[in-house]
């Protein structure tokens, strides 16, 4: 029987349409880099090298916080993701693991429609995933508390919420923690899917 992460994670998968491990073609690997301050993970073939045509292709970037982001609590923020419709939350979810006990949380200046999509269902529907609040950027009157590890920009969440500006409702106002790392787990070791480079 499925441990209770798990199945959360299937009927999500099922729910957002999203794609899983279990559904890469059997050309599709996931190439997976990592270093002190990046983390980078994309559809490549057996060799490591990128998918640039075919049905799936995408690559989730993600980066240590910079002077122009605030701390952030030291969380890997994502830079730049792109996919294939449906397998950009495989992606994310290798990223979001391969983070560990740093998290991660999305671009703090634009998060486009799709990638919102993918941070409010980590947010309301993912009960496998931690989720911590950020607070506003330094130079802010509008401060939750004087912490100032969790301090980050959020203009990604002004430019989904102009109005209402409500970082505790926001999905990309918070880090994300991965309970484990059954994506990668699956990934490289059931199917021997994954690329280390």
């Amino acid at each position: 029987m499925k441990d209770l992460s798990a199945r959360i994670a299937d009927r999500w998968l099922r729910e957002a349409a999203a794609k899983g491990a279990q559904d890469l073609p059997g050309s599709v690997y996931v190439r997976l880099e990592t270093s002190s301050d990046m983390i980078r993970a994309s559809f490549c073939d057996m060799w490591g090298e990128e998918l640039v045509g075919g049905p799936v292709r995408g690559h989730v970037e993600a980066f240590s916080p910079g002077s122009d982001t605030g701390p952030c609590l030291d969380a890997f923020i994502v830079r730049h993701a792109s996919a294939t419709p449906g397998w950009g939350p495989l992606l994310y979810d290798v990223v979001m693991e391969a983070a560990g006990r740093k998290g991660l949380t999305p671009d703090r200046t634009q998060v486009s429609a799709s990638a919102f999509k993918v941070w409010d269902y980590y947010m309301n529907r993912r009960s496998d995933v931690k989720k911590v609040q950020l607070d506003w950027n330094p130079n802010s009157p509008k401060h939750i508390d004087n912490d100032k590890k969790n301090d980050c920009l959020q203009t990604s969440m002004r430019y989904h919420d102009p109005v209402e500006e409500d970082l505790l409702a926001s999905p990309v106002s918070k880090v994300y923690y991965a309970s484990g790392r059954r994506t990668i787990d699956t990934l490289e070791g059931k199917m021997g899917k994954l690329v280390r480079v």
